[in-house]
């Protein structure tokens, strides 16, 4: 029963070894494969919200406000650098 195989892995249930737990877990998380296109029509809506929230910034600055939209960003920039 110590033994690692494949036949843990079989059907949707995950196994009761911890290791190929983790094993099935990273199984079932494959990467969605997308096109060029999406990722280009992705890439501009992000840019062009990382636009606008430096132009909000620029003007709450103006008004002597604090400029807060960029950093509300910076989870979401993180996040998108990560997915390379």
């Amino acid at each position: 029963p110590d033994a690692l195989s494949d036949d843990d892995l079989k059907g949707d249930e995950p196994p009761d070894n911890p290791i190929m737990a983790a094993v099935h877990k990273m199984k079932r998380r494959k990467k969605e494969v997308k096109k060029l296109s999406e990722l280009e029509d992705e890439a501009r809506e992000f840019l062009r919200r990382m636009d606008e929230a430096a132009d909000e910034d620029e003007a709450a600055m103006k008004e002597r406000r604090p400029g807060l939209k960029k950093l509300k960003m910076l989870p979401e920039v993180l996040d998108m650098l990560a997915k390379q």
